[in-house]
């Protein structure tokens, strides 16, 4: 057995050991069941499901009845441009006890059997350490779009993990078949696994804090908090140690700390500064761990209104619509009004304000640099050298341009720039006719395409029925290690750096992606094939 496997086996049984303590009753909680939601796959032809996404959360019944296997969905689920796979979601529950050898076989042998049943899991998994998971605040946790009810104290999460989530290849590849699946689950159960991609083929295992729960609270006197704690009637109270943060702009304006007697239900936490996040933590110094904690959190002291009050009178105006010739349009106006603020009105709350209001959240060299904000006045050298910085910085595997003007020479003039051997490269452009433009474009890329060594492009081009017209210009990089990730470029290729325009980086680029994806499959014919390296 090589040193690599065996570490492997020694890190899995640390962690399904931790696990095991801490199902242990009265450590955090009095777990007498485990409940089972699994999102699962099935392949035509075949028997067996596969694993989507399987939750396990340990929970404290009052009745030692098992929860029945039931299908959630009334049929199996079928989605759009998935032809061979079939989904279902099922839902039941099984004994505490009985976790540690379901754990040790989806470990060992690749294969969740609970009931006895087999769910495929992937061939490459691993046991991971627990992570603490607190609830939501203002601030969302994303594990908790796919733990259930994790509002109160928090909880404790191990994951058998898919490492090479080879069995969901399918749905990584198109992302818009991940988004259309998530919907679909959605109506079933309030899980959102389209956005933890990262999660997909995992075994989940929840363990929420049960064993006490706490309650922050302003206390209405100075800039003090309190926190109120209740212990499980089932358990054996113990020390347990208080910590909170306050903290504003990245800095901490407050720290406290205290041990918190075992007799003792609440406790006062002394703050100088109002109005900026806190964090707490609760720490049992005789289990070694976390009983409570937040993310960023807040008190609400004062709301500042406005409303808006209708006038008597419309606003008419006409306009020719080639229907009739005299259209009346009439909107309805409003006089906005500024209220006061109900609460403290304090001079924090203007440093706060005007902190909010600060007119750049970042230098504007640092975003050149970046390449993330850049504003081009005649200077279309430096616009051809910026895109094919970003195709050499992040084209590894695949780079996309979107255009409706793209010519043969703009492809020339920016992917073949590309010095990433074999990267996928695919372009879309808009040509009002087909044929003799096609044929244009195609002898151009032969005639000046050189050997074409390294090169795999695919130039295809929207026109007739099929796809749809499209104005917006981007450079798009689909798979990177920051995941999808795209520019607008402002203007088209073949007008780069001549007049002004403003090339960015768009905040969400995946949703570019997806609609990206979902023209060039619409464009798959042969007579929207441009031209192929």
């Amino acid at each position: 057995m090589s040193k690599k496997i065996e570490n492997t086996y020694a890190h899995n049984n640390k962690h399904l050991e931790d696990l095991l303590q801490m199902l242990k009753e009265g450590v955090i909680g009095f777990y007498n069941q485990i409940e089972v939601i699994t999102v699962f796959g099935i392949k035509k032809g075949q028997s067996e499901p596969f694993n989507v996404f399987t939750l396990l959360v340990a929970e404290e019944r009052k009745s030692i009845d098992l929860i029945q296997e039931k299908l959630l969905t009334s049929k199996l689920i079928d989605i759009k441009g998935i032809k061979d796979v079939k989904f279902g979601v099922v839902n039941y529950s099984i004994h505490t006890q009985d976790l540690e050898g379901l754990i040790s076989t989806a470990i060992n042998s690749k294969q969740w059997k609970g009931l006895g049943k087999t769910l495929v899991l992937s061939n490459d998994i691993s046991f991971n350490a627990r992570v603490f998971v607190p609830a939501n605040s203002f601030k969302e946790i994303p594990l908790n779009n796919v733990l259930k009810n994790n509002f109160y104290n928090g909880s404790y999460v191990f994951e058998v993990f898919d490492i090479s989530k080879g069995l969901l290849s399918f749905l990584l590849d198109k992302p818009s078949l991940l988004q259309d699946l998530s919907e679909k689950i959605r109506d079933v159960i309030p899980i959102k696994i389209g956005s933890l991609s990262d999660r997909l083929g995992n075994i989940v295992i929840q363990l929420p804090i049960q064993i006490v729960m706490a309650d922050i609270s302003h206390t209405r006197q100075d800039n003090n908090i309190k926190i109120d704690i209740v212990w499980h009637p089932k358990a054996l109270p113990r020390d347990l140690r208080v910590t909170c943060v306050r903290e504003d702009d990245f800095s901490y304006q407050d720290f406290f700390s205290a041990v918190m007697d075992k007799q003792a239900t609440s406790l006062l936490i002394p703050m100088n500064h109002e109005m900026y996040s806190h964090r707490y933590y609760l720490w049992d110094d005789e289990c070694k761990l976390l009983l409570g904690a937040s993310i960023d959190s807040s008190f609400v002291r004062n709301i500042h209104m406005n409303g808006a009050i209708i006038e008597h009178e419309p606003r008419v105006f006409y306009f020719d619509d080639d229907v009739n010739f005299k259209n009346e349009q009439r909107i309805t106006v409003v006089n906005n009004q500024d209220w006061s603020a109900v609460g403290d009105n304090k001079i924090c709350d203007q440093v706060d304000l005007l902190k909010r209001k600060r007119l750049y959240g970042s230098e504007r060299l640092d975003l050149k640099l970046r390449k993330h904000f850049i504003q081009y006045r005649n200077n279309s050298v430096q616009a051809y050298i910026d895109i094919r910085w970003l195709i050499s910085r992040y084209g590894q595997k695949e780079v996309c341009l979107w255009d409706p003007y793209l010519s043969a020479g703009d492809i020339l003039k920016t992917l073949f720039f590309c010095e990433h051997y074999g990267a996928r490269q695919r372009a879309i452009t808009g040509l009002k006719e087909g044929g003799s433009s096609i044929k244009k474009y195609e002898q151009k890329l032969d005639y000046f395409g050189g050997n074409k060594f390294g090169l795999n492009i695919e130039f295809r081009a929207r026109h007739g029925q099929k796809g749809w017209p499209f104005h917006d210009r981007f450079l798009i990089f689909p798979k990177t290690d920051q995941g999808s990730l795209v520019w607008s470029l402002g203007t088209s290729v073949n007008s780069l750096g001549q007049d002004h325009h403003v090339f960015q980086k768009v905040s969400d680029g995946q949703m570019i992606v997806d609609t990206f994806e979902e023209l060039w499959s619409e464009l798959s014919d042969e007579e929207y094939l441009v031209w192929k390296s």
